[in-house]
């Protein structure tokens, strides 16, 4: 079994789009086109998941299903995945479902292998005056 812990924050900008996992959240401040903090963490996590060969070769791309896709392919199986997401605004609650659903789908596996934190920073930096979105993933991986 392989471990990989991925970290990712982007900026929030007012009147842009806030997604995550590729669900929409509503908030008046979203991210810049294309950037989903949640997806990178999860791209890094995977790529330090993977055999080294894999991870080195491949250009980044903020595409986890299809690195997934690929490590799949070498007969790498997702054991577990946990998200932290760290944010003032919006409240990640009435979307977690959603998003774990989400994430369910980009590694084919059930509800029960996907876990989905949120917290707040306590004011402390960036992320506590609500100017960022930070997010941990962790996933472990296992050969077939």
């Amino acid at each position: 079994m392989t471990f990989g812990i991925g970290l990712s924050s982007s900026s929030l900008i007012e009147g842009r789009p806030f997604r995550l996992s590729g669900i929409s959240l509503f908030s008046s401040y979203g991210f810049a086109e294309g950037e989903d903090p949640l997806l990178k963490a999860l791209e890094v996590a995977l790529r330090l998941a993977s055999p080294l060969s894999v991870a080195e070769s491949e250009k980044p791309f903020s595409d986890p299903v299809q690195i997934f896709a690929k490590y799949k392919a070498l007969g790498l199986r997702l054991n577990n995945c946990d998200c932290t997401i760290v944010c003032e605004r919006p409240k990640i609650a009435p979307y977690k479902a959603a998003i774990r659903a989400s994430l369910t789908e980009i590694f084919s596996c059930s509800l029960e292998q996907i876990g989905l934190k949120a917290k707040t920073a306590e004011q402390m930096g960036k992320l506590g005056r609500g100017e960022e979105v930070g997010v941990i993933a962790l996933v472990s991986l296992f050969a077939n």
